[in-house]
């Protein structure tokens, strides 16, 4: 008898925490203030794919830094959590040294680890930033900030 009581009891909690949960969201900014909110700003208004608070667990804006080449970028890693389970929705955003949207890489596999110099660090290895944006990253292709608002 008290073990099925303490089942239920464990069930409904878990039930009760799964909904406290679902409902929140918790947003990060990390990066130097006030240059990562405002490049927050800018993603929000070039339609940078988002969702709504209580649509998501976590996200996680973080500036990595900006490239040294001639014509330099600023590197943000975005990523989505959902849930109990964890999964993740990556994205890498590109900005110019004037703070525009210049495009992103979707549904980034590897683990991004930092920005040293032009080299963008992933757990799989290094992806060079000196001239342009490259075409792809492992199997994420490059989406230009055009394209992306065409499509809205």
């Amino acid at each position: 008898m008290i073990g099925r009581k303490l089942i239920r009891v464990l069930f409904l909690a878990s039930v009760a925490s799964s909904v406290i949960i679902a409902g929140s969201s918790r947003r990060n900014l990390i990066g130097p203030r006030p240059l990562v909110v405002q490049l927050w700003r800018v993603a929000k208004s070039a339609k940078v794919p988002m969702w709504k608070r209580g649509e998501f667990h976590e996200q996680e804006f973080r500036y990595l830094g900006q490239t040294k080449s001639t014509h330099s970028y600023h590197l943000v890693n975005f990523v989505t959590t959902w849930g109990r389970s964890y999964r993740a929705t990556k994205r890498l955003l590109i900005f110019d040294s004037q703070l525009h949207f210049v495009g992103m890489y979707s549904h980034l596999d590897p683990e991004v680890k930092s920005l040293k110099g032009n080299q963008l660090i992933l757990d799989s290895g290094q992806v060079d930033f000196s001239v342009s944006p490259p075409e792809k990253i492992e199997d994420s292709v490059f989406e230009s900030a055009a394209s992306i608002l065409k499509d809205y």
